[in-house]
């Protein structure tokens, strides 16, 4: 909420009641604390007149008691309170000063005067009740001076009445810059409350801006990464059709074409979801060989099309299986790869690895990825990995590319705890070099035992005529997921929603379950939690393997929550989607 000038003014008011309420209260506790305590100095100042002098004060004394206890009752406001005190000071203390009051006692007791009148009229920050009690303790004096005092007026004036006079003067000065001082810290602090306020609004504006741009994000992750599925699958599956010579290279070009706009949606997504902070890293085993070798693999239909080498060089004592994020590491070698290749006409690339730091459970590890490429001008290293940056325009035009590459993997690797820098020689070639540490891997040995590695076809004669159910609305991923897992040897049956795949598991006991995430009438989380409860089949337990086009890190967090075993991203290749099912289904059919 923003202060209108009403506001702030109200705010003021409330804040200097509070302030005025809190000092006045204080000054009415003190006041009935050391009103007796005067009776003392007023025995041995004037013994005679002790008796009324007392009477008095103890009057004044009780009645500032009852305000003060009964000010919530009665709703006393702090100048009231602040006004009455002060005339339950002043006008007793004019009276008493005056009875007792001789020629030797004259200075003393208009003194004595004075500081109960500075003490009044320090309660009251405002000018109109300074005033008031300047005006009430001059009257007041003259008064009970001149009714009961034994001096003359003139004694009286001469003696004291004019240091009263000052005083008042004086206080009044103060009272003012008390004031000001007052003022001052009211609207400090109302000025902070209204920057506290407008921080606050531009808070929860800024987690709903993120919020939405999530949500934005996942929509278009979904909207184009579906139909790409699709598209990329079909191609796959036309490859291995007969065709004739032209067909084929209007199929590698629509291939390509797709690869191609993959790398751009993917840069895209990724800058999008870094600048939004929707990145969470993963830290699981995995095996670096195998992560670079499928880089390479990857990316080496594009070093042959230039006829440039593209080769691995490890150091044997860098370890296979470290713990870290594998997606990650994977993106990023395939970002400088994939640019040293791009701007590489002779000669080639080659991946260097090696171990930097290590101790009982941290490994380090450096990357240099070298290129006898264009290399890049001095003047352009240091901008290299800015947002939507190239060496120049030529480049673009010439090669492409949304110029987030380098980017995103910049970022990427910072948020690993890493740092990636250039080396460049203009006309010689460049090396993109950068350290990632990762945990070591708990036990080696027992992940070797465990990937006991078979190829392809040992795992479809292994898996042969299991029962999957595909839970997918896309009528063309539908299409193709058949086609691949019939091809596989897989009886497949179709539910277009999860409410049809509730009504198909309380049927059949299938194997597997691959979960379209997005889908009308129920969704693949709600579909999931419903077979965990048990009540649609006994096998409630049966693998669930997430299907998402959402390219949003912290999906498959969403996935395993919902209760499902795995997750693979849309477009996917078919060598993964076998290795998931593998995985998951072979312990059950060995087991049978």
């Amino acid at each position: 909420m923003r202060y209108d000038i009403h506001t702030k003014r109200d705010g003021w008011d409330i804040e200097m009641e509070a302030k005025k309420l809190k000092h006045n209260i204080a000054a009415c506790w003190t006041a009935i604390i050391i009103n007796p305590t005067w009776l003392i100095v007023d025995y041995l100042t004037a013994p005679t007149n002790w008796n009324i002098i007392a009477v008095v004060d103890t009057i004044a004394t009780v009645m500032i008691l009852l305000m003060v206890l009964l000010r919530k009752r009665l709703k006393l406001s702090a100048d009231f309170i602040g006004v009455t005190l002060a005339l339950l000071l002043i006008i007793p203390a004019a009276y008493v000063s005056s009875i007792v009051t001789g020629d030797e006692y004259a200075k003393i007791m208009v003194s004595h005067d004075a500081i109960f009148l500075g003490a009044s009229m320090l309660l009251i920050i405002e000018m109109k009740y300074s005033i008031l009690i300047m005006v009430t303790t001059i009257i007041s004096n003259l008064f009970f001076y001149q009714l009961l005092s034994t001096l003359s007026l003139e004694q009286y004036l001469f003696e004291g009445g004019l240091l009263v006079v000052t005083i008042c003067v004086f206080m009044i000065i103060a009272i003012q810059f008390k004031y000001n001082l007052t003022s001052r810290s009211i609207n400090s602090k109302l000025i902070l409350r209204d920057k506290n306020e407008q921080l606050k609004i531009a808070k929860k504006e800024a987690e709903k801006s993120k919020e939405l741009q999530s949500t934005f994000l996942s929509n278009m992750s979904h909207e184009i990464r579906t139909p790409m599925n699709g598209i990329i699958g079909i191609t796959r599956i036309l490859q291995n059709t007969e065709m004739t010579e032209e067909q084929k290279n209007y199929l590698n070009a629509v291939i390509s074409s797709s690869q191609n706009l993959m790398v751009i949606i993917n840069d895209i997504l990724d800058f999008s979801k870094i600048e939004a902070g929707k990145v969470a890293l993963e830290e699981r085993r995995f095996d670096l060989d195998e992560t670079i070798k499928n880089v390479c693999q990857l990316l080496e239909s594009k070093a042959d099309e230039k006829s440039i080498y593209l080769k691995i060089d490890k150091i044997d004592d860098v370890p296979t299986f470290i713990e870290g994020d594998q997606v990650r590491l994977n993106q990023i070698l395939i970002n400088l790869v994939g640019n040293a290749i791009k701007f590489t006409e002779n000669g080639g690339v080659t991946i260097h690895v090696k171990k930097i730091i290590e101790d009982d459970q941290n490994i380090t590890i450096r990357f240099n990825i070298k290129d006898t490429g264009l290399g890049i001008p001095a003047d352009k290293i240091d901008s290299i990995f800015n947002s939507f940056t190239q060496a120049s325009s030529s480049v673009t035009r010439t090669h492409g590319g949304t110029g987030l590459g380098l980017t995103i993997s910049k970022q990427l690797i910072e948020l690993q705890g890493g740092r990636v820098w250039i080396n460049s020689i203009l006309g010689k070639g460049s090396v993109f070099s950068f350290e990632i540490p990762y945990k070591k891997s708990a036990n080696e040995i027992e992940i070797v035992n465990e990937k006991n590695t078979k190829n392809s076809q040992q795992l479809l004669e292994d898996l042969n005529g299991i029962d999957i159910l595909l839970v997918e609305d896309h009528p063309i991923n539908q299409m193709l997921a058949i086609k691949v897992l019939s091809d596989w040897g897989f009886n497949v049956d179709l539910a277009e929603n999860g409410k049809i795949a509730l009504t198909k598991v309380s049927k059949k006991n299938y194997d597997l379950i691959l979960m379209d995430i997005s889908m009308p009438e129920m969704d693949g989380y709600t579909a999931t939690r419903e077979i965990r409860t048990g009540k649609y089949t006994e096998n409630f337990g049966i693998p669930i393997i997430a299907m998402t086009a959402s390219a949003l890190i912290g999906e498959n967090q969403k996935c395993f929550k919902a209760g499902m075993d795995d997750y693979i991203s849309k477009p996917f290749e078919p060598q993964n989607l076998l290795n998931k099912i593998s995985h998951h289904v072979l312990p059950k059919v060995k087991r049978a």
